[in-house]
């Protein structure tokens, strides 16, 4: 997995990032490592794709994306990450708190 990550990070913030998550082929666990190279990146140019992430219903693909929209948008994601403070799923719940601590 690492050596997939690095691999992906070698591409940038290229739109093949953002490409490999509107791909249907491509099976969330392999979107959630796209999604962790965009925020290693901190690709800001994939922010809207990141919030829209937030509304899936792939708990591991909003989790990836929580901590992508936390890493890109700084201080800033406070607003992005406090709708989710409601969320149905407690591991994401969980995460916005976190995230909204340090921010």
């Amino acid at each position: 997995l690492a050596a997939v990550m690095q691999a992906l990070a070698g591409f940038g913030c290229a739109g093949a990032l953002i490409d490999i998550l509107n791909d249907p082929s491509i099976k969330y666990r392999g979107k959630v490592v796209a999604i962790r190279a965009i925020a290693n990146l901190r690709c800001t140019e994939a922010l809207p794709r990141m919030v829209s992430l937030l509304e899936g219903n792939h708990i591991p693909v909003v989790l990836a994306a929580v901590d992508a929209v936390f890493r890109i948008a700084g201080r800033n994601a406070a607003d992005l990450l406090a709708p989710l403070r409601d969320h149905g799923d407690r591991d994401v719940r969980e995460a916005v708190c976190r995230r909204l601590e340090h921010a």
